[in-house]
């Protein structure tokens, strides 16, 4: 971790208010909550400590989705630990539990989360059936093409489709055709072109991102 630390505080992202910035402290945090309710030597304090696992996993998700992957990962090693391990079977119920605690912070949480955002005036359209929203499709789709990244035209291209489901099947449609235009030997190049072109910049496309660009 103390190498990661370092790398961290001087990249230049560390100054930049964005969602993947913030979304870095999450991993960690839920990390050590994790040795924190590991050495816990009461079952209330574990479960206390699993239902704030659930809460920081809430507040992360809602900043970067892609911290519940942190959250699903904690929690298979933990079952796996105990469950899945040799313990009693006093501490397999506790370690459920646990778990179970977390998962109900998390879906209240979000229940919740999404009532309060609903019923603010801010937001005048349905969160949970928004006709415009873009589905998982779309990312499927712009992820077959250049180098996985953001692509303008998947954008326009998605967002001129009126149909919420001509939008989802497009996507699944799209993605089809390029990865069957690539064959299985350059689908393969391609997903190694696309992760050496996202993790091969040490600075994540520090200089590249947001530069104004004289015309």
């Amino acid at each position: 971790l103390l190498p990661s630390a370092v790398f961290l505080v001087v990249s230049p992202w560390i100054a930049v208010p964005y969602s993947d910035s913030f979304g870095l402290l999450f991993p960690v945090l839920l990390l050590y909550l994790y040795l924190v309710a590991r050495n816990a030597t009461h079952w209330w304090s574990r479960l206390l400590i699993w239902g704030l696992i659930g809460f920081v996993g809430l507040v992360g998700f809602n900043i970067k989705p892609t911290v519940v992957f942190a959250v699903i990962a904690v929690v298979l090693v933990f079952l796996s630990a105990t469950v899945l391990g040799r313990s009693t079977l006093r501490e397999k119920a506790v370690a459920l539990g646990s778990v179970g605690a977390a998962l109900g912070v998390f879906m209240a949480g979000s229940t919740a989360v999404t009532y309060i955002a609903q019923s603010s005036p801010v937001i005048s359209f349905d969160l949970a059936n928004n006709p415009k929203a873009f589905p998982l499709t779309h990312f499927l789709k712009m992820g077959a093409t250049g180098y996985g990244g953001y692509a303008q035209a998947d954008v326009l291209a998605t967002a001129a489709i009126k149909d919420p489901d001509q939008r989802f099947q497009n996507g699944i449609d799209v993605y089809s055709e390029r990865v069957q235009a690539m064959g299985p030997v350059g689908y393969a190049e391609f997903l190694a072109r696309k992760a050496t072109w996202t993790f091969g910049d040490g600075t994540f496309h520090m200089w590249s991102e947001g530069v104004v660009r004289k015309q």
